[in-house]
């Protein structure tokens, strides 16, 4: 019995260890022409978890949501053609609600991270129309352990992290200022309208 609950208390204590991965957006309830900042995040990452790379995908719906050009930030370097190393930011299929962030190793002198929190990547969304929409990862995320230049027929591993239950986000349609103006005009008119009948 003892052994038993030492095995569980020890199964217990490593899924503690476990890292995981969160998405956090500054408004879910954003109106349009609002600029939604968005966070990703790698968190509670152990010691023992170690890692060079990952390939993330992010998805939105391109209908409600706008990608801003130029907007991300994070706690990685930027892709480094020479080196071929540092996180890459794809934003080609932006327009299909798709952005994918990819951190690359040097093969030659590789960084290794580990411990901690680590901001993949902090980035704008710009609310382009009303509806319900969610924020996820794509299920093909990886995160690469570190690999070893000097055993060329090493399979790269992968550290696993808990992916995120996708976020949900209402976005409210808002009347255009011209609108707004017609109808406050139509109120003076039928004000002075009944003030004249009168």
């Amino acid at each position: 019995m003892k052994k038993l609950l030492f095995v569980v208390f020890a199964l217990f204590m490593s899924n503690a260890q476990a890292g995981f991965i969160s998405i956090t957006p500054d408004n879910t309830n954003p109106n349009v022409n609002d600029v939604v900042n968005v966070r990703i995040v790698l968190e509670d990452v152990a010691v023992d978890e170690e890692f060079t790379s990952f390939s993330i995908g992010f998805n939105f719906d391109s209908s409600i949501f706008e990608f801003v050009s130029g907007s991300v930030t994070s706690f990685f370097p930027d892709f480094d053609l020479f080196t071929f190393s540092g996180l890459d930011v794809g934003v080609l299929d932006a327009a299909a609600g798709l952005l994918t962030f990819t951190l690359f190793e040097d093969i030659v002198f590789p960084t290794v991270f580990s411990g901690g929190d680590f901001l993949i990547a902090q980035f704008d969304l710009l609310t382009i129309g009303g509806g319900d929409s969610t924020f996820a990862l794509t299920p093909t995320s990886e995160i690469g352990a570190p690999f070893d230049p000097l055993d060329p027929l090493q399979v790269p591993t992968t550290v696993d992290f808990d992916a995120p239950a996708p976020v949900s986000v209402q976005a409210a349609d808002v009347p255009e200022p011209g609108t707004i103006m017609m109808f406050a005009l139509a109120m003076v008119g039928f004000v002075s309208f009944r003030k004249f009948a009168k």
